[in-house]
């Protein structure tokens, strides 16, 4: 049976750790997607695909991996899939209904399409999920056991303080000017890790109608290695291929003139030959 070959970036500082795969819900899409997680040092890292679109191809010690594609390891904050994880426990019949949760039993309980095991390896990393209920939760001490629920204001505050344009990697800040311009960009790159309902309200904490109206795009889009296909405000885009222009039908007179030269003699004919 053949073996599909896979080429994988990970940080230079995470290359000898034992590198947990989780399947965890995608923070903005909500389908089980595959996460690394290093419990010595509590890094997740998402799997990214990058993509040269064909054009590329792996060739190693006697063997071609003709599609080119690279996977890279990326870090990501794991309180973005412990709000996933909280809005979709905590969450009631409307919007506004915010139920207690014991956190431990979240993995006990982890709903249809969860692995309960990569929910409990989460929860497991201890500085991840205090900081996650110190963040986004009201917590409370009930018989010895601490229960928490989601809390919209100190969620949205922190959410708000992803979006500072202050963040965006220098490359992309000296395309666009300062204000507003920034922290929308940076805003759409966070919404990446939001479901609706949050991005909803970052946008109209935030004034920001592009966020709000951005369409939804699949959890773990291939991303294209041209150097073009970044596009502030647009996201990723896919490779872009140039058409090669269609050949323009000859005119009558270019025809007529193609004839007459087929009938004309060569330059050489007027000159004699020499004997």
């Amino acid at each position: 049976m053949a073996v599909e070959r896979r080429v994988v970036a990970v940080p230079s500082h995470l290359q000898g750790a034992r590198l947990q795969r989780l399947r965890l819900p995608h923070p903005r899409a909500g389908a089980l997607c595959s996460f690394y997680a290093d419990a010595a040092s509590e890094t997740v890292l998402e799997v990214v695909r990058v993509d040269a679109g064909g054009q590329r191809s792996w060739l190693g010690d006697g063997w071609v991996e003709g599609s080119g594609a690279a996977l890279l390891l990326t870090p990501v904050d794991p309180l973005f899939l412990f709000l996933r994880l909280l809005t979709d426990a905590c969450q009631g019949s409307g919007d506004s209904e915010w139920r207690f949760v014991d956190i431990g039993s979240i993995g006990l309980e982890a709903g249809e399409g969860q692995d309960p095991e990569s929910v409990r390896a989460l929860l497991g990393l201890p500085n991840a999920r205090r900081r996650a209920l110190a963040t986004l939760c009201e917590t409370r001490e009930v018989a010895d056991t601490v229960v928490a629920r989601v809390d919209r204001q100190r969620t949205v505050a922190w959410l708000c303080r992803k979006c500072s344009g202050d963040r965006l990697p220098e490359p992309l800040r000296a395309q666009l000017e300062e204000g507003l311009a920034r922290t929308n960009e940076m805003a759409l790159l966070v919404a990446e890790y939001l479901s609706p309902f949050w991005s909803a309200l970052v946008a109209d904490t935030l004034g920001l109608a592009a966020v709000r109206d951005a369409p939804s795009r699949p959890a773990q889009a291939p991303v294209y290695d041209a150097p073009d296909t970044y596009l502030p405000g647009g996201g990723i885009a896919a490779p872009k291929v140039e058409a090669k222009p269609k050949a323009k039908a000859p005119s009558a007179k270019e025809r007529q003139l193609a004839e007459a030269a087929k009938k004309s003699k060569p330059i050489t004919s007027f000159f004699a030959k020499r004997t």
